[in-house]
């Protein structure tokens, strides 16, 4: 079992391999089974598509936005979608089909992210296919914001509130990029930061 620390308010969960038992710091047991088997809410408001970066930040309020990789990276999807359907082919025709509206969805997708202390809360303002969806979930409902190891080495951030699914951030090969958008979230929202570097079949 690999030694578990703690730095400032980042909390770690560790274990050496897959199937060691869990190494808890004693502030993190009490919400360890909500975060092993997170029900995230993207069915409503499609936060696990693109990425999300810091775009403005003050002592009090930070923002959130999806970067504009994302958007490009959409229309060039459906650009190979169209250019699939040009081709003629049956095979061709349907998957250029489903490249183009994977396209438009990530091309025409807005999402922008607003923690605000002074307000007391988070706001998620998203856009898709120009229909606009808006949320407002009080700060005190956060639990913590969290990096955790994912099979295939991949990280996942998100948000886990007390009650009800994750809010789902960003997702990255390494965690250094996540666990700085988490600090930013977690000075501005006075949360936990917690890093769970196991992997759990549970969760994938």
């Amino acid at each position: 079992m690999a030694p578990c620390t703690r730095s400032s308010n980042v909390y770690l969960r560790c274990a050496s391999r897959r199937g060691d038992a869990q190494a808890l710091l004693p502030a993190e047991r009490s919400s360890s089974s909500a975060s092993q088997a997170p029900k995230v809410h993207w069915v409503f408001m499609l936060d696990w598509l693109g990425s999300v970066a810091v775009r403005k930040r003050t002592p009090t309020r930070v923002e959130l936005e999806l970067t504009r990789g994302t958007a490009w990276t959409g229309w060039g999807v459906a650009a190979g979608g169209v250019w699939l359907i040009v081709l003629g082919a049956l095979w061709s025709i349907v998957l250029g089909g489903f490249l183009v509206a994977g396209g438009l969805l990530l091309g025409t997708l807005r999402r922008h992210l607003v923690f605000d202390r002074e307000e007391g809360l988070l706001k998620i303002d998203q856009r898709v296919f120009g229909v606009r969806r808006q949320a407002a979930i009080p700060l005190f409902h956060l639990r913590a914001v969290v990096v955790a190891a994912r099979r295939g080495g991949i990280y996942v951030a998100f948000v886990e509130r007390r009650v009800g699914g994750t809010i789902h951030l960003d997702e990255a090969r390494r965690p250094a990029g996540l666990m700085a958008v988490a600090e930013a979230i977690s000075e501005v929202a006075e949360l936990r930061v917690v890093f769970d570097a196991t992997t759990r079949a549970a969760a994938e």
